[in-house]
């Protein structure tokens, strides 16, 4: 080997040891780099407190574990809890186990000793020991229990190890390391028609005025949509609400301030000071197994809305928030099932989801394909669902006039013959009025007919008798309507039902009522996403709910001449849960089911088109017709007349509610995005809308077309 050689090789292996020594600098100032987020994170948390065990005051930086109880936030903040050397989570027995979870936990100062009580378990430790009691029988804990104080709210508290105390009491218990989170589920059980069924939903709490209200065990339960409360707790006690429930006949009553509600067990009918209307989930008997007893829930915002009381649904803290009206507020409830939240709760769980967010689905931030720069942008239509200062200001909304009310039945009636309800009724009209004059709407949720009349037909109504010959229509209640000068003649039913309107020789209107199937051979369903409280997704002033509804008052402008009966789950601005959405297309033997969003994401550059339907596409009509097929078209259709650009994969598979359970091929279709600016300038506009409209209404027409 010559010298040149030699001192090429020298040159080279130091060369290669600066660049090694260069990376490891790189990786250390990256690691630094990496770690400052939390130190300082660590920081902002820090917190000062007492350790008897030593007599000194320490100070905390480390990881403070953020505990999740059934869904619901654990309030920690005045005992923050804390990680040990050996990364076991230490945690305020009496903020945890005591305020959070229900258990006892009582701290005798002389024994030293911590003693919680939970469904019949007794866990006794010792300060400073790792021996254990549980029930009775000695255990050895990872660690021992300690005392502390805190300095800044000077709070005591014993502090245990979480996890062992959880599952020794038979409480699951997850650790998430990732979030430094602790979730915590406690057993809770019902029994139903014979099945046992453990409760995985939030454990509702309930508040009067602020205060907390006694649950006596009987936790607030959330079952499709609706927050069902307990008449066991001191809910009606504590509010003053006359409370009375026959168990025999299953008939229930509450009454406070003049108002009265009348359930039945098992049903979703209920009567509002005589008036019929229905609840969103009906009143029902459970057996509790903490209680060990029978314990009737009934949903909690339609009778207390009904009572004359302030509800509000906390989802953040899983209460029912109830208060009394201050002001005078008038409020129309005559379509409100009386849902309590409006979100997506599969399998009962937790009752966040994706639909009923204001970002309709996640999005990526690899789907950014730049701006809309379609010409309808410069489109100057003018759009009336959004107000500003020159706008004038809206009309005085008229409450609707009660005219007369008509028990067809003697007495409050809940069931009926579902078997045996086709019947037709005998409607007295005024002179001149024929059947072609009456227009037909029906509520299927809320299982009403109503015929409108055009003109105040007041005098003719208030005192007319109706030939009911029939079982199926239960009450009839006629209004006079002064902001559209139209008579509402309302039928009320428990089954969905078809109507069709024939004039007879007595110079009456028979109205035939049947099932769906019977009267039209060509049945849709057309779903307005979100309503009422839940506007949807939001965008400089506009709401979802808003635009969707353009869209299918449009669509109903469309098919209101055609030979396809239509049926809407809502037309005006009312909330429907999503389960009863689903609900529709069965309830009325539907062909196919169509739900109209706008779609949202936290980058204002996300655009496009696309469409969702469910894994249970099992639902086939119309020559196989099926949900991904369905899809399928109408992206097609959709991307192709808006020239609007498909989104992500444009057909997408996706368990949302309404189209994973609605038993015909069902389709979510996501217009546009709101949070683009771009595309927001479009979906506003009315053209824009009544295309949209025209989109759904050529291709149903399509495929009937090609069923033929």
């Amino acid at each position: 080997m010559n010298i040149e050689t030699r001192n090429f090789k020298k040159t080279a292996n130091w060369i290669i040891r600066l660049n090694i020594l260069l990376v490891c600098l790189l990786l250390l100032l990256a690691g630094v780099c990496y770690m400052y987020p939390a130190i300082a994170a660590s920081a902002d948390n820090a917190f000062k407190y007492k350790d008897y065990s030593t007599g000194k005051t320490a100070t905390y930086t480390g990881t403070v574990p953020v505990y999740i109880v059934d869904g619901i936030e654990a309030d920690l903040e005045k005992q923050p809890p804390m990680l040990s050397e050996r990364n076991i989570a230490y945690v305020s027995a009496g903020a945890l186990f005591k305020d959070a979870i229900g258990a006892t936990a009582k701290y005798s100062t002389s024994k030293k000793c911590i003693t919680i009580k939970y469904k019949g378990h007794v866990l006794k430790m010792y300060i400073g020991k790792t021996l254990a009691e549980i029930d009775g029988e000695e255990i050895e804990a990872p660690c021992a229990p300690y005392r502390v104080k805190y300095k800044a709210s000077k709070k005591t508290a014993t502090m245990v190890p979480s996890r062992f105390v959880a599952e020794t009491l038979g409480i699951e218990y997850y650790w998430d390391s990732a979030t430094s989170t602790v979730k915590i589920k406690t057993p809770f059980y019902y029994e139903l028609e014979g099945e046992k069924i453990k409760y995985e939903g939030t454990r509702g709490k309930i508040t009067f005025e602020g205060e907390n209200v006694e649950l006596l065990d009987t936790p607030s339960i959330i079952l499709e949509d609706t927050a069902l409360i307990s008449t066991r707790s001191r809910v009606f006690k504590v509010i003053g609400i006359d409370f009375d429930y026959d168990d025999e006949s299953g008939l229930i009553s509450v009454e406070y301030g003049g108002n009265k509600v009348l359930y039945s067990v098992g049903s979703r009918i209920a009567y509002v000071n005589g008036l019929l209307s229905r609840c969103s989930y009906a009143p029902t008997v459970f057996y509790i197994y903490d209680r060990d007893s029978d314990i009737l829930y009934i949903p909690g915002r339609f009778t207390m809305e009904n009572l004359g009381f302030n509800y509000v649904w906390n989802a953040q803290t899983g209460t029912s928030e109830i208060s009394t009206i201050k002001e005078d507020i008038i409020t129309d409830t005559e379509n409100d099932t009386g849902a309590d939240i409006g979100t997506d709760t599969d399998n009962n769980t937790d009752i966040e989801n994706d639909e009923n967010n204001d970002n309709d689905i996640e999005t990526d931030n690899n789907n950014d394909t730049g701006m809309d720069q379609d010409t309808e942008n410069n489109d100057n239509t003018d759009d009336t669902s959004k107000t500003d200062e020159n706008t004038e200001p809206e009309a005085v909304i008229l409450p609707k006039q009660l005219i007369n009310v008509i028990n067809t039945n003697d007495g409050y009636k809940f069931f009926i013959d579902k078997e045996n309800c086709i019947q037709t009724l005998k409607l007295p009209v005024p002179s001149g009025v024929s059947a072609s004059d009456i227009d037909v709407f029906e509520d299927i949720i809320g299982c009403m007919t109503e015929l409108k009349l055009k003109g105040d037909h007041t005098e003719f109504y208030k005192d007319v008798e109706v030939d009911n010959p029939g079982q199926a229509i239960l009450q009839i209640q006629i209004y006079y309507d002064p902001n559209t000068d139209d008579t509402l003649i309302r039928l009320f039913s428990d089954i969905v039902l078809g109507c069709e309107l024939k004039d007879n020789d007595d110079g009456m209107v028979d109205v035939r009522m049947d099932f769906v199937k019977n009267i039209y051979d060509k049945v849709i369903v057309l779903d307005a996403g979100h309503g009422g409280h839940d506007p949807g997704a939001q965008a400089e002033g506009y709401n979802e709910s808003d635009l969707n509804l353009k869209v299918i008052l449009n669509c109903r402008e469309l098919f209101k001449d055609s030979d396809v009966k239509v049926f809407y789950t809502r037309i005006d601005d009312t909330f429907q849960t999503l389960y009863d959405r689903a609900d529709f297309a069965e309830l009325v033997g539907a062909d196919l089911f169509i739900s109209v969003h706008h779609n949202s994401s936290w980058y204002n550059t996300i655009k496009g088109t696309s469409v969702y339907y469910g894994d249970k596409d099992t639902y086939t009509s119309l020559n196989g017709l099926t949900s991904e097929k369905l899809a399928n078209l109408m992206l097609e259709n959709l991307v192709d007349k808006l020239d609007t650009e498909v989104f992500a994969t444009g057909v997408i598979n996706k368990n949302f509610v309404v189209v994973r359970d609605s038993k015909a091929p069902a389709v979510l279709l996501e217009i546009g995005f709101m949070s683009c600016p771009e595309e927001l300038s479009r979906l506003v506009k009315d053209r824009f809308s009544e295309k949209v409209a025209k989109t759904i209404y050529n291709t149903v027409l399509g495929i009937y077309e090609d069923a033929e």
